[in-house]
């Protein structure tokens, strides 16, 4: 059994980085701020815990712009794997090559700017089947040689 993979690094950090870094250190210092006074009201404590997971979450995905890694893997039996991997976190999507309907290049709007893992020009996969569609290679600012090979993996349908 043949197995077809490529397996991508982030090249570089996107801007999003920065500022979302920012925002993220912000929010979790207000959430230790918030316990810190000791003050001992539920609001105090919900905002708190709110800025904690809020800044908690924004910094994992900064994390995933400078350590993150993406694999995408095609086996000979027709399937195609997608796995994001930040340290021993992982995350996989599996299905099979033929669902694919179409695959094209993709720039979240601006909201995204606190976000750094889904920052930048991205390829997002339509599957057959599937409510959503899956969005490959944000925030790792790949080259354009780089997407070709992966829309080139995911089949002869893919569009841009």
């Amino acid at each position: 059994m043949a197995v077809e993979e490529l397996e991508f690094r982030a090249r570089q950090r996107h801007p999003y980085f920065y500022i979302g870094t920012t925002f993220g250190l912000i929010f979790v210092a207000t959430g230790v701020a918030a316990f810190a006074t000791g003050a001992t009201s539920i609001t105090n404590d919900i905002v708190g815990l709110f800025a904690l997971g809020f800044g908690g979450a924004i910094l994992v995905s900064a994390a995933y712009v400078v350590r993150g890694r993406l694999r995408i893997r095609a086996s000979d039996d027709g399937w195609l794997t997608v796995t994001w991997t930040l340290g021993r976190w992982s995350r996989s999507k599996r299905f099979p090559k033929a669902d694919v309907r179409s695959v094209r290049r993709y720039t979240p709007p601006a909201f995204a700017i606190m976000w750094p893992s889904i920052a930048g020009v991205q390829l997002r996969i339509d599957i057959q089947r599937e409510r959503r569609p899956i969005d490959v290679a944000g925030g790792m600012e790949l080259d354009d040689a780089s997407l070709r090979a992966i829309e080139q993996l995911l089949g002869a349908g893919a569009t841009k």
